[in-house]
């Protein structure tokens, strides 16, 4: 099949391969990948959560004892779509993630979709991955969600993008999908609104279930209740490109919430500072009262909360781009 014309197809095929809507082992990640390259000789599109986007891909790697995944813009397709970053001496442009999942969209939308997910890495942690064999090596921070590296192996100019946040943050689409990184863009912050969104309803059914004196599973709940609100306010971050002295893992409440109150009128941030106070009740041993009325409370709220990120994100999208 052509990938340029039948891209969908090819793309149906994988997705039936596999047969499961999310891909988690490292093993079955590079099965993946193999098949992916194989099936369309790279040609796919591979968009970002900022609207970057590349037009194909040359090949992977896979370091399976660290769980890290490389992906190749160009660079590789003269050493038939396999090499080792660590070692080789090439220029080339990659990606580097600590492997999360691969989400397969398959029923969900009118054309199957691909969507790759990492784990948080520090500076330092990116460091000792990628400095170990360059001459030189330079770094900064090129968004919320990622950042770049440039270094030098002997005369070959290497550069990598490297995913820092646990955020779906790019989704690999078949050529004959007739869409905008813009797409991409917003559909990208959808999902990851989606599974805030999923998960604050199971929080919700799960507290009607219990009885009001089950004291631990309402404080087991109300934790996972404030490390969703932890995660919208850092997609809502991420959308408004803030900045922070912090890494993704040491950006906590207070930090999210004083930074995001400038950018909300006068209710949100009453609202904001009543998350907070709760978040912490029913989340810290304060020695007050523990109830499940103000638990489901503190979760409406942040429902409501994360619907209001979607309606922000979704204004600002085109008719054609919002059609998601």
């Amino acid at each position: 099949m052509d990938p340029y014309t039948e891209g969908d197809k090819i793309f149906r095929k994988i997705a039936q391969a596999f047969g499961i809507d999310e891909i988690d082992d490292i093993n079955l990640a590079d099965t993946f990948f193999k098949m992916l390259l194989a099936e369309t000789q790279g040609a796919v599109i591979i968009d970002f959560l900022d609207a970057g986007n590349w037009d194909s891909f040359c090949g992977y790697n896979i370091d399976k004892d660290k769980e890290l995944l490389y992906l190749y813009w160009y660079g590789c397709e003269e050493n038939n779509n396999k090499l080792d970053s660590q070692t080789a001496v090439i220029p080339l442009h990659g990606l580097l993630l600590r492997f999360h999942s691969i989400g397969i969209l398959n029923e969900e939308t009118k054309n199957p979709l691909f969507l790759l997910r990492g784990y948080t890495m520090s500076e330092k942690e990116i460091r000792k991955i990628l400095s170990q064999h360059g001459d030189e090596y330079y770094n900064f921070k090129f968004n919320y969600f990622s950042e770049r590296v440039l270094r030098m192996v002997e005369d070959a100019n290497q550069k990598f993008l490297c995913l820092n946040t646990p955020l779906y943050s790019v989704v690999i689409l078949p050529k004959s999908l007739n869409t905008s990184a813009q797409w991409s863009k917003f559909f990208l912050y959808n999902v990851n609104l989606s599974l805030c969104k999923r998960k604050l309803e199971q929080i919700r059914e799960f507290l009607a279930s219990i009885h009001h004196k089950d004291i631990d599973l309402i404080y087991e709940k109300s934790s996972t209740i404030r490390r969703t609100l932890e995660n919208v306010l850092k997609i809502e971050s991420c959308f408004r490109e803030i900045e922070y002295k912090k890494s993704y893992s040491q950006q906590l409440l207070g930090d999210l919430t004083s930074a995001l109150k400038n950018y909300h009128d006068e209710p949100v941030k009453s609202t904001f500072g009543k998350m907070a106070e709760w978040a912490n009740e029913l989340s810290h041993d304060t020695g007050l009262p523990v109830t499940k009325t103000k638990a489901v409370e503190l979760c409406n709220l942040v429902a409501d909360y994360t619907e209001q990120v979607v309606q922000l994100i979704n204004s600002d999208a085109s008719e054609d781009d919002a059609n998601i």
